[in-house]
């Protein structure tokens, strides 16, 4: 038998809880967030165009991080 500091214990524990939680949410079919439908005036709306062009800019000149980048299939 093992013994451990309480500490130790919780931290144990809380660790394992939160890879249970990230294995249910990966096995889950079904979204877990619910979106307002009030939202759906927005859709297709430019809220902050000045935002937009300056993300875009910084897009241009810097591109996105290689992680975001799907690789180019033969």
């Amino acid at each position: 038998m093992l013994l451990l500091c309480p500490e130790v214990y919780k931290k144990l524990k809380n660790e394992l809880e939160m890879m249970n939680v990230t294995t249910e949410i990966k096995k889950r079919k079904i979204p877990i967030v619910r979106v307002n439908r009030l939202l759906n005036e927005y859709d297709g709306k430019i809220l902050f165009p000045d935002k937009l062009e300056k993300a875009n800019e910084m897009l241009k000149k810097i591109g996105l991080p290689k992680q975001w980048v799907a690789p180019c299939l033969p």
